[in-house]
């Protein structure tokens, strides 16, 4: 019977940590935290996930065209799952949907200047008049620099043709492994905002 009731327990428990009905107003920053970086996690998994198996599918170049219909598409199903805008941000971005916006600018800064003196950069929590966002850091892992590497090098010819031909504006390239790439931003309405 008391294992019986620990499982009810450890259920209820489980539930209520996963409950995303509560206002994020009514959140400490350690739970945003929390919350941003299970979201966030999710989303990079699932879009790494996705892009690894379309490589090994039909290559980077085919990578790069799934990408650019599907990136979307994906992040979108997290969005609706989790109720929050979910999205990526970077000075040198290569969708122009990425463009960071003023509080956008305002954390880069702060994640690009720790980056620049070698200190670790830890997600950062902000609210502004219409959310609380949480922002990730982004950094360059081995395989990002197929895609946004150094032209000519890690990044080769052929395929950056190919993502200036779907990206036209693209800057997200020049990048080395280890070097802070942009952030995951999660934003989370107030149920005042949202309703």
């Amino acid at each position: 019977m008391k294992s019986f009731r620990l499982s009810i327990l450890v259920a209820f428990t489980f539930l209520v940590a996963c409950d995303d009905s509560t206002d994020p107003a009514e959140l400490t920053t350690e739970q945003i935290i929390e919350r941003g970086s299970e979201i966030a996690g999710k989303s990079q998994s699932a879009l790494a996930s996705t892009l690894v198996a379309q490589i090994e599918k039909s290559g980077f170049e085919g990578a790069v065209s799934f990408c650019h219909v599907n990136a979307s598409p994906i992040v979108d199903s997290l969005e609706a799952a989790h109720d929050v805008k979910i999205r990526r941000t970077s000075f040198r971005h290569r969708n122009p949907n990425n463009e960071p916006d003023e509080l956008d600018r305002d954390v880069l800064s702060i994640f690009e200047e720790k980056s620049e003196s070698g200190e670790d950069l830890t997600p950062v929590v902000k609210t502004d008049s219409e959310a609380i966002r949480y922002y990730q850091p982004i950094m360059v892992m081995p395989l990002c620099t197929n895609c946004h590497g150094m032209p000519g090098e890690s990044l080769t010819a052929d395929l950056h043709a190919l993502i200036l031909d779907e990206y036209p504006d693209d800057e997200a390239v020049g990048y080395e492994v280890g070097d802070f790439r942009g952030a995951w931003v999660v934003e989370f309405a107030t149920k005042q905002e949202s309703k």
